[in-house]
């Protein structure tokens, strides 16, 4: 009995609720597309032109001329021989330590 009765009302509630549908227009909601125009090149060099690596050589150059760097090189290499000294044996954990302390003295330097 309780079973029809509980059937019952679902079947009156999906009536109910496809009938409003229905009666609606069976509305659906989709998203309009998005209006794409033409695409641009972003693209400035041609080929054969090594402006870029222009760039990046003058880069280098005024780094390697700023006397704040100089600082940071024996800290870079420390941090590096710390990398390379964990990157092959992860698990011992002086190597983790030594690791974080260089990193560490690193960013603080930075």
């Amino acid at each position: 009995m309780i079973r029809t009765i509980i059937y019952g009302a679902m079947m009156f509630i999906t009536v109910f609720v496809g009938g409003a549908w229905i009666a609606r227009g069976f509305p659906v909601l989709i998203p309009n597309p998005v209006s794409v125009g033409p695409l641009q090149p972003t693209l400035t060099t041609t080929f054969g032109d090594n402006s870029a690596e222009k760039h990046r050589e003058l880069l280098a150059e005024k780094q390697s001329q700023d006397p704040e760097n100089a600082k940071r090189n024996p800290l870079r290499a420390d941090a590096l021989q710390a990398a390379t000294g964990f990157a092959l044996s992860p698990c011992d954990k002086t190597m983790k330590a030594n690791l974080v302390a260089a990193t560490r003295a690193y960013e603080r330097e930075d």
